[in-house]
């Protein structure tokens, strides 16, 4: 994606990366500062790896079928930026209900199917924040796991490799690689922090592949594939927040295996 030099300065400055790169471009700064990004997935777990999910510490619910991330901050007008802790930030939908996010560090919240979250495809999803200026609102429709899925079925140890969605219908992709006998992530692909949500949910063209690195399998043995097929929600959904760099994604995970010798 191409971005302006005063683009990139907004979104260093707003992902808390840099603390201020002089003077907002002026167009940005008559934006309304309130800069949401919320990212929702739901996991479609195997009966064969429940096992793993470690379901009877929260009472038989395993927490990550359903997850929500939000990062919040304000954009000043001369180019400095600030997390925004202590807000009230609900989750709404059909399924879920209201569901008040938890505070997990400055300008990040969070929740999980412990609190009450589940993700049912087709349904809208709103992330609603209330802050003393006013409220501010993204929302997006949830969709479904992927059930086309191209990928290997087994490959060498240290070698490269794809993972393609033929059908089509989704804006990106999220890949995860677990080694079964280390239980660790050896790789993914998930945006962590607001420059990478923001990249990610504006790419030039729709992504239906992605490049697994050789790094990622550099252990034989068993893994568990997580893919996801990521729908961005649009701006016409979204109030009293900044457009241009607020955002909504939401996808439901499928799970394949791979051996790697």
């Amino acid at each position: 994606m191409r971005t302006t030099p005063a683009l990139c300065c907004a979104l260093l400055a707003t992902s808390g990366l840099l603390g201020g790169c002089g003077r907002i471009d002026d167009a940005a700064a008559t934006l309304n500062p309130v800069v949401v990004q919320g990212l929702y997935l739901g996991l479609d777990l195997p009966s064969s790896l429940l096992s793993l999910a470690n379901g009877d510490e929260n009472n038989g619910t395993f927490a990550y079928s359903a997850i929500c991330k939000v990062f919040l901050a304000y954009l000043s007008a001369g180019g400095g930026d600030s997390p925004v802790d202590g807000a009230d930030v609900r989750f709404d939908s059909r399924a879920s209900g209201r569901i008040d996010l938890r505070e997990e560090s400055e300008g990040k919240y969070i929740g999980d199917a412990t609190d009450g979250l589940e993700y049912v495809p087709g349904e809208s999803a709103e992330l609603k924040v209330q802050l003393d200026g006013g409220d501010g609102e993204v929302d997006g429709r949830t969709p479904d796991a992927p059930e086309e899925i191209e990928l290997p079925e087994s490959v060498a140890k240290g070698s490269r490799f794809q993972v393609h969605l033929p059908g089509g219908g989704y804006d990106n992709m999220i890949v995860a690689l677990y080694h079964l006998d280390s239980g660790k992530v050896s790789w993914e692909n998930l945006p962590t922090d607001f420059e990478g949500l923001y990249e990610f949910t504006r790419p030039d063209e729709a992504v239906d592949t992605v490049t697994v690195p050789s790094e990622a399998v550099e252990r034989s043995g068993s893994y568990v594939v997580g893919v996801a097929g990521m729908v961005i929600g649009e701006v016409e959904g979204f109030d009293g927040v900044n457009t241009a760099l607020s955002t909504f994604m939401a996808g439901r995970v499928a799970v394949r295996y791979l051996d790697v010798n």
